[in-house]
Parts: structure tokens; C-alpha cells; sequence
């Protein structure tokens, strides 16, 4: 029953700290006072992830019993008051100490990167509970955008970058007993064109792609589906983009089927999808 009273207790002192401070806490009785609810709870839960900050006008309806207006009222004045100012702290942690400390794996990756690499890091030691490493700073294309020079691009820059950063960050996570409640996501929107261009590039393609996914109740080393020779269409085991959605909910504790309800009321499930059994433990 009150086991996020233990997952709160396992965080990092600053972040325990933070939430406890005074002006977290006169903020919490300021808001109980106004709303006749509890909230401290809440705010743990909310910390530890137990309950997402998109959820807080369900819970208020559901828990507490208020009405629509009020529930979305509470929800944004503790979004403004209390979680804002907790992102604020976690960025600020991070510009007082990047210093990389760890594996010697990551320190090998370049300069660039190992900033990036060493941000993320730091936030999922932060218990940030969504991260994105975007790199598109190439020299001989528009970063993964391969509509022109897709070879060179591939073999010079992205390829290498990627392997070794993310090959690296992987390691480091798993070294310092992260990345089994880490949930690492490598994908783009689409894939790209079997047919080259006449710029020797590949365009735009959306019935083929890969997605990689390490981590965080994901099986490794397991492969799920196949492309035709062409890397045109799917040939076996075909995934659509929801699904990939609904196993990433079901891997963060969310059930897919999952019924949330909009500013209008309407209930809606939060992926239409299908969790791939095949790529999760225990499932």
C-alpha cells in the first residue's frame, strides 16, 4: 500500500531534499487548505512515478471526487507551484556537476557527444522522467534527414556516432544498475526510400523502418520482424507505430488500454496498439 514510500526513500538525498524543502511544503498546505485534499502523498508518488503528471486530472475526478473544472484547476496550480520549480532544480544540478565520473567507455566517446551522453545520464540518475538525445549536427548531411550523400554520411559520421555513444551510454547505465529501470528508445519518424536518389541520397519512406529498444523490461538481443531484400516492406511480423507505443507504455507500468478522459470529458484509451510480447520480460 505505501510502497512509494520506499521507491521515495531510495532517491538521491538532493531530490528528497527538494521535496521536503520549506517552500515545497508551504506551497503542499497552501494547496490542501484551498482544496480539502491531501496532496503530500500525491507529490511522492508523482516524484517516484507511480502517477504521471498527465494523470492528475483523472485522479483528482477519480480519488477525490471533484468536478472537472476543479480537478484541472488543482492539477495546473501544482504543475506551476511545486513540479516546475523540481525541473528547474534538475537542470541546475546539472550545471553544477557534469563532471564524468564512471566507466571508462563513455570518456572515450568525442567531446561533443560525451556531453550530450553525460546530460542524459545525469537526468536519469535525476529520475527525469522523459529524456531526448537528438544528434543532427553533421558535416556531410542534414543530420539523419540522408536525402543526399546517404553513404558518405552513414559510413563517415552517423553510423560510428551512434555506435559508439550509444553502445557507450548503454554500458554506463547498466555499470551504475540504471538501465534496468531505464527504458532506452532509438527511432525517427520513418524510414528511407530502397531507391536511391539522384543526389545519391534516400528520401522520405514510411512502410519500413527499425526501432531499437534496450532496457527497462526489454529482452536483449531478441529481434522481432523482417524486412522483404529491398528494405521496402515488412516481410514478416509487420509492427505498426502504435505498437511500438503501447509496448512502451506497458514497459513504463502503464496499461495501453488505459482510459483517459479529455478537456471535453470524452473517454479515450491511451494507445490502440498491441504490446510485442515477444520483446518483454515477463509479459
Amino acid at each position: 500500500m505505501f510502497d512509494y514510500l520506499a521507491k521515495f526513500n531510495n532517491l538521491p538525498k538532493e531530490i528528497r531534499d527538494k521535496v521536503s524543502g520549506p517552500a515545497v511544503l508551504a506551497s503542499i498546505d497552501e494547496l490542501e487548505k484551498k482544496y480539502g485534499v491531501n496532496l503530500a502523498p500525491l507529490v511522492m508518488k508523482v516524484i517516484v512515478k507511480d502517477i504521471a503528471l498527465g494523470e492528475l486530472v483523472v485522479y483528482f475526478a477519480e480519488e477525490a471526487q471533484m468536478d472537472a473544472v476543479r480537478a484541472e484547476k488543482l492539477a495546473g496550480e501544482l504543475k506551476e507551484k511545486i513540479f516546475k520549480n523540481m525541473s528547474q532544480r534538475a537542470s541546475e544540478m546539472l550545471r553544477e556537476d557534469l563532471e564524468l565520473k564512471g566507466p571508462v567507455k563513455l570518456r572515450e566517446v568525442e567531446a561533443e557527444q560525451k556531453e550530450i551522453l553525460k546530460i542524459a545520464r545525469r537526468l536519469a540518475e535525476r529520475r527525469v522522467p522523459m529524456i531526448a538525445i537528438h544528434f543532427n549536427e553533421m558535416t556531410v548531411c542534414d543530420g539523419w534527414d540522408t536525402h543526399s550523400k546517404n553513404f558518405e554520411g552513414l559510413k563517415d559520421e552517423l553510423l560510428p556516432m551512434l555506435d559508439q555513444s550509444l553502445s557507450a551510454l548503454l554500458e554506463d547505465l547498466d555499470q551504475r544498475g540504471l538501465l534496468k529501470e531505464t527504458l532506452v528508445v532509438v527511432m525517427g519518424e520513418f524510414g528511407r526510400t530502397p531507391r536511391i536518389n539522384q543526389q545519391a541520397g534516400r528520401d522520405h519512406w514510411g512502410s519500413c523502418s527499425s526501432t531499437v529498444l534496450a532496457g527497462g523490461g526489454i529482452w536483449g538481443g531478441t529481434v522481432h520482424g523482417s524486412s522483404d531484400r529491398l528494405g521496402a516492406y515488412p516481410a514478416s511480423d509487420p509492427v505498426d507505430p502504435v505498437d511500438i507505443q503501447a509496448t512502451l507504455y506497458h514497459c513504463m507500468g502503464l496499461d495501453p488500454a488505459q482510459i483517459v478522459r479529455d478537456h471535453l470529458g470524452r473517454p479515450v484509451s491511451i494507445s490502440t496498439g498491441r504490446v510485442l510480447d515477444s520483446l518483454v520480460r515477463n509479459s
